[in-house]
């Protein structure tokens, strides 16, 4: 498959993503000539799980490598420049992957840093309901659980390893997303040090909600779009940028 548009190929890391928005994102994209490749990570979607014994596991490594995967193809397929965008769970397998050759740009979705290990998915909840959890106290215990096993470091730690390679990050969140609340107390302070700058913006929706199904959602997507495009126009040489 070759681009037939100055625009660098994307992986998408959903093959419907939210509402189907990524069907409709790579369209098109494939108007105007640029590639995009969508896969399901293993164990969701049309993949199946590597282990019949654990299926329904996130935030493990065996989805970076999927990740990382993706991205290779597109490389043998001979295209330098890449862009991943990765949704939730998606997003933060996206800033683990192991990639040969680093991608220009990873765009993760309402991206929980503060998970450093694997989630059993047990049923699937609407996103009302997930927002609705994440501001619950059992949800806020669970956090602190989290925070207390790492030290506040691990994020900004995949965040310095990935951007020290060259890539971009831009993070979007719904301004209410637990994910959103954790990078601003924990991960973000550290980040702004000179020592310790990645190259990372961050973009918030006031109404976009935790899968996207806010008000803001279609707007959330335009701005994707607007990214992919052009991957590294919001991203200050200098280390990190907020936009709001």
């Amino acid at each position: 498959v070759s681009n037939r548009s100055e625009e660098p190929a994307a992986l998408l890391l959903s093959s419907l993503g939210p509402g189907g928005k990524f069907v409709e994102l790579s369209h098109e994209r494939a108007v105007r000539g640029a590639v995009t490749l969508r896969i399901d990570l293993s164990g969701f979607g049309l993949s199946p799980p590597r282990s019949r014994r654990r299926p329904g596991l996130i935030y493990t490594m065996v989805s970076a490598e999927d990740v990382a995967a993706g991205a290779a193809q597109l490389e043998e397929l001979g295209h330098e420049n890449v862009v991943v965008v990765g949704f939730c769970a998606g997003g933060w397998a996206a800033l683990r992957a192991p990639y040969h050759r680093p991608p220009v740009l990873v765009i993760a979705i309402n991206v929980e840093l503060y998970a450093t290990g694997p989630i059993w998915m047990r049923s699937r909840i609407d996103g009302a309901s997930m927002l609705a959890r994440q501001r619950s106290l059992a949800t806020a215990r669970f956090l602190s659980v989290w925070r207390r096993l790492d030290p506040f470091v691990a994020a900004r730690r995949w965040l310095r390893a990935l951007t020290d390679r060259g890539t971009g990050v831009h993070l979007i969140y719904d301004m209410h997303d637990a994910g959103y609340l954790h990078w601003c107390s924990r991960v973000e302070p550290g980040l702004r040090t000179p020592s310790h700058s990645a190259r990372v913006t961050v973009e918030t929706f006031e109404d976009l909600g935790h899968l996207t199904e806010g008000r803001d959602g279609s707007e959330m997507f335009v701005s994707v779009a607007r990214r992919l495009s052009s991957p590294l126009r919001d991203l200050d040489a200098d280390g990190l940028v907020v936009v709001e």
